[in-house]
């Protein structure tokens, strides 16, 4: 993991680091810290860092993949991190909920993922309003698939928001043989 080739925002990092905190406290992150040196993986300083400047993605992948092992969270655990990535932003959720269309705020989402990931790509294959369904598709964007359950977790919060159900989800439905080609189905 830590020797892929694409880049992504610090920002990532910046959250999984904040949120292992809150959840872990500081002890529990000093010990995932600890340990993943042993493993050769160390977190790159975050003080000195813009949260838009680009990283390494095998940082914050590796790292995401490590706490959830190290910590034993469940799929579930992984996905509720996922969730919680976008209400750190109050302003975002009032975006998102007031003054957009659902289909518009997922598909601007996906058309800006070049701005927080170098590679991949984002395209949402399909979205019925009257069935509450859709189907979102990412290309070439190899990754852990507990990455993936992280991912879950982001589209459906943006899902919930965007459309006011708390019925929203996204659900990884095709994870390609290579691991680079992932489909997620969206209900709500």
């Amino acid at each position: 993991m830590l020797k892929m080739k694409g880049k992504e925002r610090a920002a990532d990092i910046d959250y999984l680091v904040r949120y292992v905190k809150k959840k872990e406290g500081k002890s529990g992150y000093d010990g995932l810290i600890k340990e993943l040196k042993k493993h050769g993986f160390g977190i790159p300083k975050l003080d000195n860092k813009s949260r838009i400047e680009w990283i390494s993605a095998g940082i914050p992948h590796a790292f995401l993949v490590g706490a959830a092992r190290y910590f034993d969270w469940s799929k579930k655990d992984v996905f509720e991190m996922g969730k919680q990535a976008l209400t750190m932003s109050v302003s975002l959720k009032i975006f998102l909920r007031y003054f957009t269309l659902a289909k518009f705020s997922v598909k601007k989402g996906l058309d800006d993922w070049r701005k927080y990931y170098s590679w991949g790509e984002a395209e949402l294959l399909s979205f019925n309003k009257k069935k509450k369904e859709g189907m979102l598709e990412l290309r070439d964007f190899g990754t852990h698939s507990l990455v993936c359950t992280y991912l879950e977790g982001v589209f459906s919060q943006i899902l919930e928001i965007s459309t006011g159900s708390d019925k929203a989800r996204a659900k990884e439905v095709e994870h390609g043989d290579d691991g680079k080609n992932h489909k997620f189905k969206l209900t709500w």
